[in-house]
């Protein structure tokens, strides 16, 4: 390691005091369990941190490359905290942070300190914000900033804001354009570490207060995970993204002994969460991710497996289907489970401020919360939801940020044939095509910036590091340099 040894100290000691603010909501979200319970969450959040670290550090010691993961973990895996209903149903009548929010945003300011010091220590990471994907997510950030002076709430829109600056410096932080392929690897590892982190404290706080795990439809009775702790259409994508990247690890011979197990526990979480968004986000992703890896063949015998299970047990043919639609009646499932009342309240709230829409994630929590015909948290649509935030102008920089993302990432993995990059930009690609497909029932990565936008704007990042001019990125022996004016 080239640093001095205090520069890692003190970076490690900036992201452990972020690490224990994220303690800290964790343990005010149990607010009325019992001391040991909180005490139990407390040790938890902090203490599984430096384990993290060691695990990223493949040399034995900590290094700052060790910490850059820590910190996209810790930026991946709080999230959880402050997304509850109660809450905003608060702010909507007072718009003062609850102790949990507070204690989250105290989590993103150090982590935009630390991200700054590390930018000022190696100040070429800095031309990641000006890259051609990236550009859009830094000037997303100065108009979801903008919007402040005009939103709804203005609090919960600077709020969210300074969220939205700190995954955009962070994502600079963990790439490293002298090593392209190697930091892509690490910004997966980082990702997939996070996500089954939140699965992890979801059950663990499950443990502590099952009552806020597990949920029961008022309409249909029927019972799945999710709830307080961490909304069921929540936990379907964070278990659906986890099973996609365990999956794709091993198909494609990455996997290690307990990756089967990891399947299996986030696999159960996905179907036990009834979320139909995630398992049709999970299904799609998974079939591109088997057609880039050319392994057409195991999906045909998956689905020779499943249609011989449903010959030999019909009985399952109407299990599956009760499951499926939550036993909702036929015009609740026309209606996408009136996510149609939703969008036309959306579509309303876009007619009467097109341009700049209503304030980042506090134009869709205040006015959809308030709407008449069916009050919602956001729009359940991503195209929608940066409409009614930001408008045309917010809609046009996401939406040129998604396509050249999804155009540059597939460009890539079609120009690494043969090369020993192409498993990690096939891995790039099914994530995106996973916030895509469940940005048709969720707001995905257009909603308030929590895991699905670290990821959106990591994936754009990581295009803009493999496809940076004069660096072919061990993309294939003799490939021309694969930046182009895109």
């Amino acid at each position: 390691m080239n640093q001095s040894s205090t520069i890692p100290r003190i970076a490690l000691v900036g992201v452990m005091l972020a690490s224990l603010a994220g303690a800290l909501s964790a343990l005010l979200l149990l607010g009325e369990s019992p001391w040991a319970g909180r005490i139990w969450a407390l040790l938890v959040a902090s203490a599984g941190f430096p384990i993290l670290l060691w695990h990223f550090d493949r040399l034995g010691r900590i290094s700052l490359e060790a910490i850059d993961q820590g910190a996209w973990v810790l930026l991946i895996s709080h999230t959880m905290i402050v997304y509850r209903s109660r809450e905003i149903t608060d702010l909507v009548e007072n718009t003062t942070p609850t102790p949990a929010i507070a204690a989250e945003i105290g989590i993103w300011v150090l982590l935009i300190i630390y991200s700054l010091f590390r930018l000022n220590h190696e100040p070429r990471r800095l031309d990641l914000l000006f890259g051609t994907r990236a550009r859009y997510a830094s000037l997303l950030v100065i108009v979801a900033f903008a919007s402040t002076f005009y939103a709804l709430g203005p609090t919960v829109t600077f709020a969210w804001s300074v969220k939205l600056l700190c995954i955009v410096l962070l994502s600079c932080v963990i790439f490293d354009p002298r090593q392209p392929a190697e930091s892509v690897r690490r910004f997966l590892d980082a990702t997939y570490i996070g996500l089954l982190a939140i699965l992890v404290f979801f059950v663990l706080f499950a443990i502590l207060a099952p009552e806020s795990a597990v949920g029961i439809s008022p309409r249909t009775g029927i019972l799945r995970l999710g709830g307080v702790i961490l909304p069921a259409v929540s936990l379907s994508t964070v278990a659906g993204l986890a099973t996609l990247m365990t999956f794709l690890r091993m198909i494609s011979g990455r996997s290690s002994r307990r990756s089967k197990w990891i399947l299996v526990f986030s696999g159960a979480l996905l179907l036990g969460s009834l979320g139909r968004g995630g398992i049709f986000g999970t299904c799609v992703a998974t079939l591109v991710g088997l057609v880039l890896l050319r392994k057409l063949r195991f999906a045909f015998t998956l689905a020779l497996c499943a249609a011989l299970l449903i010959a030999t047990f019909p009985s399952l043919i109407d299990t599956a289907y009760t499951l499926a639609t939550r036993r909702q009646s036929e015009t609740e499932l026309r209606s996408f489970t009136g996510r149609d009342l939703i969008w036309a309240n959306s579509i309303d709230m876009i007619r009467e401020r097109p341009l700049f829409g209503w304030g980042y994630v506090s134009g869709s929590r205040f006015g959809l919360a308030q709407a008449a015909l069916k009050p919602s948290a956001h729009s359940h649509n991503a195209l929608l939801e940066i409409l009614v935030s930001l408008g045309l102008v917010g809609a046009i920089l996401m939406m040129t940020l998604w396509w050249l993302t999804g155009y540059g990432v597939f460009a890539t993995c079609r120009q690494s044939k043969g090369s020993e990059t192409r498993l990690t930009v096939i891995d790039l690609c099914c994530l995106l095509v996973f916030l895509t497909a469940i940005g048709f029932f969720t707001p995905s990565f257009s909603d308030a910036p929590r895991y699905e936008t670290a990821i959106f704007i990591g994936i754009a990042t990581a295009t803009d590091v493999l496809r940076q001019r004069g660096t072919k990125a061990r993309v294939g022996a003799g490939a021309a340099p694969l930046e182009r004016q895109w």
